[in-house]
């Protein structure tokens, strides 16, 4: 796990602030393609990254953690059984010290690790939500075509 940007200094001391003002605080981990196919196919590589998760949601007192896993464009159905798989063991290392794991998917069924392809495999699993990402965009004319919009004043 590595911190990013700016504020990434202050973020675990905004975890503890946060929580003490009786709000539950989840840590969002983007993940780059190579380092989400890297991590899912090595043993030992998934316990460290997941001890890593461990470590700083007791420092910060995080509730758990939400990945924004990104895949290679070259994704296939041995990469998603795998994924699917270190998805279960990260959400019972967080279960058993009382965290939550959420991953952000895509819905539109442009990619293998879509909400339309693998629904069923994270139905199964032990993760916590599924966030879909089909809704959200870069662009504005994208945007305006969302049924949900929040109009800014």
């Amino acid at each position: 796990l590595v911190p990013q940007g700016a504020h990434s200094s202050t973020s675990l001391e905004s975890a503890t602030k946060l929580r003490a003002m009786g709000l539950r605080v989840t840590a969002l981990v983007a993940c780059n393609p190579g380092g989400v196919r890297a991590t899912i196919y090595d043993e030992q590589l998934a316990k460290s990254f997941i001890n890593q998760a461990l470590a700083a949601a007791a420092e910060g007192e995080l509730d758990g953690f939400n990945l924004d896993a990104e895949f290679m464009n070259d994704a296939n159905h041995t990469d998603g059984a795998h994924f699917v798989a270190f998805l279960d063991s990260f959400a019972d290392a967080l279960h058993a010290v009382n965290r939550t794991l959420s991953v952000d998917v895509h819905g539109d069924g442009s990619k293998p690790f879509d909400f339309g392809v693998w629904g069923p495999q994270y139905a199964q699993s032990r993760i916590d939500k599924v966030i879909t990402m089909a809704t959200y965009t870069g662009a504005k004319r994208n945007f305006d075509k969302c049924p949900l919009r929040i109009t800014l004043m």
